[in-house]
């Protein structure tokens, strides 16, 4: 049935600031957060000119701003977390999935 198909979704960071939003990641979904420091983020995004939050005089200290207040919202909505800082990719990936596999049948 094509409703049993497995999807994934990656939602923008401000998605946990409404509570309804958050229930919803914790009760609907296997929400597995991504967590990177805000060093790394903003070793990322520098560069970035999409994103309006940060065209600010000191994007570094918004992104750690932010970061501050979304980290703890997204650890409360997801059902794990994965560290990635320095991490590899296909690790990262092996992480998630182990993360998303069915639990064992008591």
């Amino acid at each position: 049935h094509p409703d049993d198909v497995a999807r994934g979704v990656a939602d923008g960071g401000g998605v946990v600031l409404r509570p309804e939003n958050r229930e919803l990641l914790r009760t609907r979904t296997r929400c597995i957060y991504l967590r990177a420091s805000s060093d790394l983020l903003c070793r990322r995004l520098r560069n970035d000119r999409r994103r309006p939050l940060l065209q600010v005089a000191d994007p570094a200290e918004r992104l750690r701003q932010m970061h501050a207040e979304r980290g703890p919202l997204y650890e409360e909505a997801s059902a794990a977390v994965v560290d990635t800082d320095g991490v590899p990719f296909a690790q990262i990936l092996d992480r998630v999935v182990r993360c998303l596999a069915p639990e064992p049948a008591q």
